[in-house]
């Protein structure tokens, strides 16, 4: 019989799968592009300017958040366990449109401070290796680098990982899944960004009780930031507007996610029923898969950031 809920040991499993998967996707990855470089006498480097290959790199993360989900499919009724409910009605929508527009308006000024940060002690930014500055190529990213992140990352995120750890409270989930998405990221350069949208998503779909709403908030302020990057908008303000625009921003994102409504429909009698004559089996509480995903992931972040350190030659 699949399961309705997570435990801590399956939080901590599926964690642990979004560290470990995608490092083993890239290593194959890069022994195929080796394979390839070595038959047409180009380097790697070489074939990563190459849009199509360089898409396909960008999108293994994704992939494997796919292929997690699938086998989650095999134990767990997905739409149950993560709170998947799509009708949240237009009030709700409104608000989550409005939050997403807003997070990119008001974060990417300091988001913007926080990497001259790093490049002036030393730091090397990674840019997108995807080009936008076609209409196809912009619908592209808005389905591969918006649609799709927003729908498989909250689905493991605000969905399984959060589902799986607001039973120890809610800011302790929220803080928590916030620290794990911001480690899955693996990089100095996103932390910021990341860490505060996340507190937000987390909000908002813990107002809402469906992962759906947060799913919006995702894929507007993903696609706002790459239509802002494909008309060349960019918000340059001194460093200390930045921050007022941030503190300003992320309140106004609260205010407007506590006048979010529960969407979760009341039970019937039927599954009250249910639940009496079939109660909830005995949680697994082992804190272990999700330690050691914490180990590696912070193992990761850590050489990622020596490496962002070193020369570029």
């Amino acid at each position: 019989m699949k399961k309705n809920f997570f435990d801590l040991d399956a939080t901590g499993k599926i964690f642990l799968w979004m560290i470990a998967l995608p490092q083993i996707f890239g290593l194959l990855a890069e022994i195929i592009l080796m394979v390839v470089a070595l038959i047409t006498g180009q380097t790697i480097q070489q074939l990563l300017q190459i849009q199509p290959i360089s898409f396909a790199v960008t999108m293994l993360a994704q992939v494997a958040i796919l292929t997690i989900l699938l086998f989650m499919r095999k134990k767990y009724n997905l739409k149950q366990a993560i709170k998947f409910q799509p009708k949240i009605g237009a009030r709700n929508i409104i608000l989550c449109v409005l939050i997403g527009i807003i997070g990119i308006f008001a974060l990417s000024p300091i988001v913007d401070w926080f990497g001259v940060f790093l490049q002036s002690v030393g730091f090397n930014l990674s840019t997108i290796g995807f080009d936008i500055s076609s209409p196809l190529m912009l619908i592209v990213g808005i389905i591969f680098m918006a649609l799709v992140p927003a729908i498989l990352e909250e689905a493991i995120f605000r969905g399984a990982i959060l589902q799986g750890l607001k039973r120890y409270g809610k800011w302790v989930a929220i803080f928590a899944t916030s620290a794990l998405f911001v480690l899955v990221h693996g990089s100095l350069q996103q932390v910021l960004y990341p860490f505060i949208i996340s507190i937000i998503l987390c909000q908002v779909v813990l107002k809402t009780n469906s992962v759906f709403s947060s799913m919006i908030v995702h894929f507007v302020s993903n696609s706002t930031s790459l239509i802002l990057a494909y008309a060349g908008f960019a918000l340059a303000l001194p460093i200390w507007a930045s921050f007022l625009v941030a503190i300003v921003g992320v309140g106004v994102m609260w205010a407007l996610s506590l006048l979010l409504k529960n969407t979760e429909k009341p039970r019937t009698q039927e599954e009250v029923l249910e639940m009496i004559q079939n109660p909830i089996p005995q949680m697994n509480n082992n804190p272990r898969a999700l330690k050691i995903g914490v180990y590696l992931a912070i193992l990761i972040f850590v050489l990622s950031t020596v490496l962002g350190f070193m020369p570029v030659e």
